[in-house]
């Protein structure tokens, strides 16, 4: 992935969203592997200079995205991503609804505590 990591990822990449997407053209793009590919662009920033991929308009496009907030695991991928690749949080900075979407995911009660009825 090193070697030819730009290469690769940019073949996933979708110009129009910004995103990617398992399958080109598709036009819902997957959150998940949006993720991923910023972490891996994020792990080594100067090989990427040269990609078409851009980061910030990534992450932009992925925080608008229909994310499952309600999901833990793709919510802690993008809270992730996010303070990753933003982490004076610029993006959610002058958007409130954004924040309160963020803040929300971030603050989703999880089943050990109770926020799901007992099956017994």
């Amino acid at each position: 992935m090193q070697a030819t990591g730009a290469e690769a990822l940019s073949g996933f990449h979708e110009a129009s969203s910004g995103c990617f997407a398992l399958t080109p053209g598709r036009p819902r793009f997957s959150v998940t592997s949006t993720v991923f590919a910023l972490l891996a662009v994020d792990a080594s920033p100067y090989s990427w200079r040269r990609s078409p991929i851009k980061v910030v308009e990534s992450l932009d496009a992925l925080l608008e995205a229909e994310w499952r907030s309600n999901d833990p695991f793709q919510a802690v991928l993008v809270v992730v991503a996010a303070r990753t690749i933003d982490p004076s949080a610029r993006l959610l900075a002058d958007r409130p609804m954004r924040q309160s979407r963020f803040a929300a995911s971030v603050h989703q009660p999880s089943p050990a505590r109770g926020a799901y009825p007992s099956l017994y």
